[in-house]
């Protein structure tokens, strides 16, 4: 059985995923458009495609820099 507790031992996109899921309603609230493009586990980057103000996108950037072993969020533009 896994301990949920435990401190992870490397970044994974579930953890990504976790975070970004939370956020997401809020993201969307203040009229953003957000997606995960794809996230490097080896190097811990984060690319999200993005539209949206530059306030919410720095909340974002600082909750997902927050994940244990994510050391860059980078942002593209969203279609």
């Amino acid at each position: 059985m896994e301990d949920k507790n435990a401190s992870p031992q490397e970044l994974t996109f579930e953890a990504v995923e976790e975070e970004f899921n939370r956020l997401y309603p809020a993201i969307t609230a203040m009229g953003a458009v957000a997606k995960i493009a794809s996230v490097d586990l080896d190097f811990g980057v984060v690319n999200i495609e993005w539209r949206g103000s530059n306030k919410v996108q720095q909340g974002l950037e600082l909750a997902l820099l927050d994940i244990p072993f994510v050391n860059r969020v980078e942002f593209s533009t969203a279609e």
